[in-house]
């Protein structure tokens, strides 16, 4: 068999040197790698799956799971009516524990949360350490990079349409959106408008 001689730069030589296994060629290596594959036919699969009944059902659960997120942030609306006592707020936290989901929040409804208790209370009141204790027992989801590029989609795009929903509101569907989680709201009139946002509410 024949032999060529080929010029590789830096890049494409280390790349090529760490595919290989062994006492391996660079010839095998470049065979390996571009072996054509060969495709066995759909049919050749069908029938080879064998399920009982109630295999089946545990795979249809599986697969219902991957549509609810495991993730639920708390709107500001839903937090102040919860430390305020409203017996609706209440219900839904108990339903919220008995659901083991991840409860969260993020830096921008922890932020409006402090504006409005620093308004009323200071930095250094009651009401302010009260708050300070019940966003420690939250993980609050901040405002990174990806969901900063995200915000800006979902902000620009609803204005374009003549449908704005505002700078906050923006950034804390970017955020929840970002990381896959769902909103737990009574501020339906907005985050409806955000494609792909997944809303509940109390």
């Amino acid at each position: 068999m024949g032999s060529k001689t080929i010029s590789l730069d830096d890049e494409a030589y280390k790349r090529l040197k760490n595919e290989k296994t062994g006492n391996e060629s660079f010839s095998e290596v470049v065979k390996r790698l571009t072996r054509p594959i060969k495709r066995k036919s759909l049919l050749s699969f069908a029938g080879t799956l064998k399920l009982s009944s109630d295999e089946l059902e545990i795979m249809k659960t599986a697969l219902n799971d991957l549509e609810d997120n495991s993730m639920i942030c708390l709107d500001s609306d839903f937090m102040i009516s919860l430390l305020r006592g409203n017996e609706e707020a209440k219900a839904r936290a108990k339903k919220l524990e008995d659901e083991s989901k991840e409860v969260v929040s993020t830096a921008i409804n922890a932020l409006e949360l402090y504006v409005g208790i620093v308004a009323v209370d200071g930095i250094s009141g009651k009401k302010i350490e009260l708050t300070r204790d019940f966003l420690s027992n939250l993980t609050i989801l901040p405002l990174d990079g990806s969901s900063a590029e995200r915000s800006a989609y979902i902000l620009n795009t609803l204005k374009k349409i003549g449908k704005p929903i505002g700078l906050k509101d923006s950034l804390i569907a970017g955020i929840v959106l970002e990381h896959k989680a769902d909103i737990l709201t009574r501020n339906i009139k907005h985050f409806e408008l955000v494609s792909g946002l997944k809303i509940e509410t109390w």
